[in-house]
């Protein structure tokens, strides 16, 4: 086995915001390089720093997150481990078989059937033609696409090229996984499929670098994490500190923990969640065990739906891997939704709120007739309690004794 299959040491990468200077800088370090010239120290006019002097190490069976707002820096970080780009400043050393998960289904050629792809792509990513034959009933097999394997990858959805490519990297049996938000993708089922692998290639001793942005799934996924801003890095440790950081640092950040509303804008003439939220009792601040809570969609341009349509809503523990914890739909109660400044508003009262303190994951959708036609994702908050909690859940009870006087908890 390997030891510390990745090693990051004081890397940095620039960039320039100016094309035509980008190209100017360019040709004069072409130049430079051909006269056996280093490149000029610090940043030139227009450049910037998307990754500024970072350094880590990946052991073997780890999964190490890189997390961070849009625009810190991680993607090009993991193009820089994966060979994709090279560093300005500081030394990558990488040892083993990599099998990089970025940009999936980029490389291949559409004019040519999903077979003959798997083909090219495994022998891109190191495969011999023997090692191709036998691991490919099991590369089909992994992305069900039997079906479509001999149609041109053109016919293909962005999902189904998306399965295509992530089955063919993790049966190149990895000594190193470089994953950037590709299990973003693809249908619940697909993702915990994909999530399950993962965690078969860490018992086998792969390390495994992950970009998300889900901070929940982050923290539930990965053994370690990096916390970037704007090309720095500022925390290193365990995940779920590092999570609580950047919770922290971004409190207007998707997924931070002690957000109780989730908006988004109406862009269609479809109907459109246009907001989740908890609702408090007053002077409560915070969602607690035991207490009372309600939750809150709303949904806009419903008219022609509000006969047949019904609102839902799943709730996870941390992550996609975590086992459902709640769900229940509008349409269980037939209860009938309040129209307000034309959206459809559903309340569902939670008294008390039954789930143990934690951080959790939450999933609004809207149906009719069986097809949802929005759905809202990745509502993280957090969950604490007044006294510590004995057990795995809060079951309301009373104790009843022989004289019928009662004593409720």
């Amino acid at each position: 086995m390997i030891q510390n299959p990745v090693r990051v040491q004081g890397v940095s990468k620039k960039f320039c915001r100016s094309l035509k200077r980008s190209l100017l800088y360019a040709t004069a370090d072409i130049a430079r390089e051909s006269l056996g010239l280093t490149r000029p120290p610090g940043l030139r006019r227009g450049e910037f720093y998307a990754v500024d002097d970072v350094s880590f190490e990946v052991g073997p069976g780890e999964i190490f997150g890189l997390i961070g707002r849009n625009g810190s820096g991680k993607t090009t970080l993991l193009k820089i481990i994966g060979g994709i780009s090279r560093p300005d400043k500081g030394q990558i050393n990488v040892c083993g078989r990599v099998a990089p998960l970025i940009a999936l289904g980029a490389g291949f050629s559409p004019v040519l059937s999903g077979r003959e792809n798997i083909y090219i792509n495994m022998a891109i990513l190191g495969l011999t033609p023997a090692e191709i034959r036998k691991e490919f009933d099991n590369i089909v097999d992994f992305s069900e696409l039997a079906h479509a394997i001999d149609a041109p990858v053109q016919t293909y959805s962005s999902g189904m090229q998306a399965r295509l490519g992530f089955a063919c990297a993790i049966h190149t049996r990895p000594d190193i996984m470089l994953v950037d938000e590709i299990l973003a993708v693809g249908d619940i089922g697909f993702r915990k499929k994909c999530y399950q692998r993962i965690a078969q290639l860490k018992k086998d001793g792969a390390a495994i670098l992950v970009v998300q942005h889900n901070i929940l799934a982050m923290a539930g996924l990965c053994d370690r994490a990096l916390f970037m801003e704007e090309g720095k890095p500022i925390l290193l440790g365990p995940a779920e500190i590092v999570a609580q950081k950047m919770e922290t640092v971004d409190a207007s950040s998707d997924g931070a923990f002690h957000r109780h509303e989730w908006t988004q804008g109406v862009t269609t003439t479809e109907p459109k969640i246009t907001r989740v939220s908890w609702e408090l009792p007053e002077g409560q601040t915070t969602l607690r065990t035991g207490r009372s809570a309600t939750l809150r969609i709303e949904v806009a341009n419903v008219a022609q739906h509000r006969e047949s349509g019904y609102a839902s809503f799943l709730i996870r523990k941390s992550s996609i891997e975590d086992p459902i914890m709640i769900t229940g739909t509008s349409r269980e109660q037939r209860a009938r939704p309040a129209l307000r400044d034309g959206r459809l508003v559903y309340f569902l009262q939670m008294d008390p709120l039954c789930l143990p303190p934690g951080n959790y994951s939450m999933k609004a959708s809207f149906y009719n007739d069986g097809f949802m036609l929005d759905g809202v994702e990745g509502c993280a908050f957090r969950i604490v309690a007044d006294a510590p909690l004995n057990g795995t859940f809060l079951q309301p009870h009373r104790w009843l004794s022989e004289n019928g006087n009662e004593k409720t908890i």
